[in-house]
């Protein structure tokens, strides 16, 4: 398996600990929330590590935010400071939370980013 196919298998799996519906870049047409949609964006590569932004977002559907602001934290304590080391090591740093606005009020959606720092070589 490929280094990117590693990485993204791995978040997804941690993802899938607290929500069973998790999507890499975009959800399918009939997601039924709550659901997660990620993707990861290369920033920086140098010898030693490789920078990524994670990016979630999770999105919920009604009027009453409780259950996604519950699965939001969830989120974030699961990538707050987390490091991996097996197949591929990483560590994993919080950056944003944002509410996202969206024209249908009945969409409920948040945004979380995180600094991901994937480690180069022996581990």
């Amino acid at each position: 398996m490929g280094e990117t196919i590693a990485l993204r298998t791995s978040v997804q799996s941690r993802l899938k600990t607290v929500c069973e519906q998790v999507y890499y870049q975009r959800a399918k047409d009939n997601a039924q929330g709550p659901y997660i949609v990620f993707s990861l964006t290369p920033v920086t590569y140098n010898e030693l590590y490789n920078q990524h932004e994670l990016e979630i977002h999770i999105v919920g559907f009604g009027t009453d935010t409780t259950a996604i602001e519950n699965l939001a934290d969830e989120v974030w304590h699961l990538f707050n400071h987390y490091s991996v080391c097996g197949d591929i090591a990483y560590t994993t740093y919080p950056s944003t939370r944002n509410i996202i606005p969206e024209d249908n009020k009945s969409i409920i959606h948040r945004r979380i980013t995180f600094t991901l720092k994937e480690f180069i070589g022996e581990y």
